[in-house]
């Protein structure tokens, strides 16, 4: 469950709630990692209750916006571009 509030976000998945920061008013000249906070394809399947592949497939189609984030390169969704997104199809 992602909800939101004043002193930021709660994400619950897997039992366990965390926090996350409030994303900083966005623009033009922001990347997208100065922008928020960031979940993983996998977090994001589990929390959607659909498969890693239908993240990724939404993400290549370009509907789901999403980030190289490292130097290993990791992919990664900010929270609140899921929250616009809403959930895929399954």
């Amino acid at each position: 469950m992602i909800t939101s509030s004043r002193r930021g976000a709660i994400v619950e998945m897997k039992g366990k709630a965390r926090r996350l920061p409030v994303p900083a008013p966005s623009s033009a000249t922001q990347t997208g990692a100065s922008r928020g906070s960031f979940v993983t394809v996998a977090e994001l399947a589990d929390y959607w209750k659909v498969s890693v592949d239908t993240v990724y497939r939404d993400i290549k189609k370009g509907a789901l916006r999403a980030y190289r984030v490292g130097s290993s390169g990791a992919i990664r969704v900010l929270v609140e571009d899921a929250r616009r997104y809403g959930q895929p199809n399954k």
